[in-house]
């Protein structure tokens, strides 16, 4: 299984105020607020969004396998492991379920993977990610077209006769009318920027 999310720093600026009272003891584990804490006042920003964004990453996940959507981020607890020039690798726990995660970070984003298999992790930035224009419509559309054209490469397949479909909890994936195969992708908009990942 595999999720993702993607954060627009710019408008999370805008939009969140994570310095608001009880914020962070709403959203973070004590470990999570600790690791926060410790960050210098002008990285804290950064890693409560990359946190965010590994919480959402691998709730995608969960919300999939346990087909219901809820709302409880404090109990997702990221552990973030490694860093490298640009790209951090991490965990994140739930229910004793380890689900690993790679996220990047660029100048306006923030972009992580989730996977809950074996399987290596890997970030094909140009691939994965888009920036996007102001029409929320165009976005979608954009974001699908897209998504489309490079699962259709990946896979060596036709684009014709495939679609991104949702089931009943609204989770997206791409569907094969020749073949009726369903294949799980997962998708993130926020702000000017947008990802997707398949499996």
């Amino acid at each position: 299984m595999i999720g993702n999310d993607i954060v627009d720093l710019s408008l999370a600026k805008v939009q969140s105020n994570w310095r608001r009272k009880g914020f962070l003891q709403k959203i973070f584990s004590e470990k999570e607020q600790s690791f926060l804490l410790q960050k210098k006042e002008s990285e804290r920003e950064l890693f409560v969004w990359l946190l965010w964004s590994m919480k959402e990453a691998a709730y995608k996940i969960v919300s999939r396998q346990e087909q219901r959507r809820f709302y409880r981020p404090a109990a997702f607890v990221c552990k973030v492991m490694e860093k490298t020039m640009g790209s951090i690798s991490g965990t994140v726990t739930y229910a004793e379920e380890s689900i690993a995660t790679e996220s990047l970070l660029k100048t306006g984003f923030i972009y992580t993977v989730a996977k809950n298999n074996e399987e290596s992790l890997s970030l094909n930035l140009p691939d994965q990610i888009l920036k996007l224009s102001i029409s929320k419509n165009l976005n979608y559309n954009h974001l699908h077209e897209h998504t489309l054209a490079q699962y259709a490469k990946c896979k060596n397949e036709k684009i014709a006769g495939l679609s991104i479909q949702k089931c009943q909890l609204n989770i997206p994936f791409i569907f094969n009318q020749q073949t009726t195969e369903r294949t799980a992708i997962s998708l993130s908009h926020h702000g000017t920027y947008a990802g997707f990942v398949f499996n």
